[in-house]
C-alpha cells in the first residue's frame, strides 16, 4: 500500500473515531473547548503515520489519552513519542483515570504547557556532522639545494658528454677537436676522423667511440 491510500484510509478512521469517542476523550474534549485561555485543540487528527487523540497546531501539543488499552503497549508508544517529538511536537500523556478523577489538574498542566511553547512550529532538526577545527597549516622550510653550473654538452656521436681536462701548464693547443670543439692537447689520445666532407680532421679517441 502507498502512502496516500494508506494516509486516505487513516483519514476515515479519524473521522469514525471522532464520530464515536470515548467517554473519557469526550470528557476531555469539552473541557479543553470550554477553557477560555486554550488555544484550540483538534480531536483525532492525522499526523502520519500516526492518529493523535488531541493536537494543537499552533503550539504543536499533542495529548494523549491511555486506557487499559495501552497497558501492554509502552514500547510502541515510546516509539511513537519518539517520531513525534522528533517532527517538532510537545507529547503529553494522561491515563484515562486521570480524566476522570482530577480534569482540572490535566488541563492546568495542559495551560501550563501551552504558555511555555512557542507559538509558531519548531523547524525540523537538521543533524549536522561535527565541525571540523581548523588546525593551522605548518609551511616547510626551503631546503637548499646545490646545482652544478649548467654547461653544453659537446655534440658527439655517441651523444654523451665528456668532460676535458685543463691543458697542462706550457702545453700548447695542437688543434681542436671536430666533435666536442675543446683543445686537443699533446697529451691526449687522438685519432683521425673523416666527417661529411672529405676533409680528414683530428678527434679525441674517446669523442670517436
Amino acid at each position: 500500500m502507498n502512502r496516500d491510500k494508506h494516509y486516505q484510509l487513516l483519514v476515515q478512521r479519524a473521522s469514525s473515531m471522532r464520530e464515536n469517542p470515548t467517554a473519557t476523550e469526550k470528557k476531555l474534549l469539552e473541557a479543553l473547548m470550554k477553557s477560555a485561555k486554550l488555544p484550540t485543540f483538534h480531536p483525532q487528527h492525522v499526523i502520519y503515520p500516526y492518529i493523535v487523540d488531541f493536537v494543537c497546531l499552533e503550539k504543536m501539543i499533542i495529548v494523549e489519552v491511555d486506557g487499559s488499552s495501552h497497558d501492554g503497549s509502552k514500547a510502541s508508544d515510546e516509539l511513537r513519542d519518539y517520531d513525534l517529538e522528533k517532527a517538532g511536537y510537545k507529547v503529553m500523556r494522561f491515563s484515562s483515570g486521570e480524566v476522570a478523577l482530577s480534569l482540572t489538574t490535566v488541563i492546568d498542566r495542559i495551560k501550563f504547557e501551552c504558555s511555555f511553547s512557542s507559538s509558531k512550529p519548531l523547524p525540523p532538526r537538521k543533524v549536522t556532522s561535527k565541525k571540523q577545527v581548523k588546525r593551522p597549516m605548518i609551511v616547510p622550510l626551503p631546503r637548499v639545494v646545490y646545482e652544478e653550473p649548467f654547461r653544453q654538452p659537446p655534440r658527439t656521436r655517441a651523444g654523451k658528454v665528456r668532460l676535458r681536462k685543463a691543458l697542462a701548464p706550457g702545453e700548447t693547443i695542437r688543434v681542436l677537436c671536430a666533435l666536442c670543439g675543446n683543445p686537443i692537447a699533446n697529451a691526449d689520445i687522438r685519432v683521425r676522423h673523416k666527417g661529411s666532407t672529405e676533409k680528414v680532421e683530428w678527434v679525441h679517441k674517446s669523442c670517436a667511440q
